[in-house]
């Protein structure tokens, strides 16, 4: 990047915390002028918090609550889980194991090990479309789609995240921060398995947005400058693809 730049991305985020993150990196840091935001066709319909899976469950007990203290539409007790491990603490352990020295060890090397950590593990080269037969690999992209074609069947999320998105976007244009948005690009393996609907219905969400606020949008949803080697998965790409994603990134932004 041509600007000093920090990556405050989370796995698994959705729009929700997305925003609590930018914002919280402005009341940091309110000299930042530029946002790039990742931005799915999926995402509207997506509530992090209201996921049944384990491992989304996950991202809120051990990462969102614990760091902003907001479980948004989470219907149960984040701190539960926290408390069950405390409670298996006794005061005996604690003695034999001076448990609080080593709780404090374990998050000062915590600090340290992630000061400046990325993503995904590095460096991140491998390509699974290289690894399987196109049979296989159509039948995992199709796996992956359906499980984002769904999102835009819960209508009270989606109405939600239109009215944060644009409470976000005209703060955003009141701070003067250069807002960008990209539909990230995915293997055709992918792109074949996703719905159309979920297409026109982005754009619908989209649209009015466009028309009322300032930000720009980078769609390479159907980019072929993408090649199957710079893919980690079927809509992820690896380092090879982040040089050529973070190449077109760098010409939107206006400096």
């Amino acid at each position: 990047m041509p600007l000093p730049a920090r990556n405050v991305a989370i796995d698994a985020q959705d729009l929700y915390y997305t925003l609590k993150t930018i914002r919280t990196a402005l009341a940091y840091n309110p000299n930042i002028t530029h946002c790039i935001i990742s931005f799915a066709y999926y995402f509207w319909g997506y509530d992090l918090s209201l996921s049944t899976s384990i491992y989304q469950y996950k991202r809120i007990t051990e990462v969102n609550y614990p760091v902003f203290k907001d479980k948004h539409n989470f219907p149960g007790n984040p701190d539960d889980d926290t408390q069950i491990f405390l409670k298996s603490v006794t005061p005996l352990k604690k003695h034999l194991f001076s448990f609080e020295v080593l709780a404090n060890q374990y998050v000062e090397n915590a600090k340290k090990r992630f000061e400046d950590s990325h993503y995904f593990s590095y460096p991140r080269m491998d390509s699974e479309i290289l690894k399987h037969d196109d049979i296989t690999n159509r039948e995992r992209a199709q796996k992956r789609a359906a499980s984002h074609n769904k999102f835009f069947k819960y209508a009270s999320t989606v109405q939600e995240n239109q009215k944060l998105f644009a409470d976000f976007l005209e703060e955003m244009n009141n701070r003067g921060v250069e807002i960008i948005l990209y539909v990230p690009p995915v293997t055709e393996y992918y792109r074949n398995s996703i719905n159309p609907d979920l297409i026109s219905d982005f754009y619908a969400c989209m649209e009015p947005l466009q028309e009322k606020y300032r930000f720009k949008l980078i769609d390479l949803f159907n980019s072929t400058y993408f090649k199957n080697d710079e893919f980690y998965d079927y809509d992820h790409l690896n380092d090879l693809g982040a040089i050529k994603l973070g190449k077109i990134l760098v010409q939107a932004l206006s400096l």
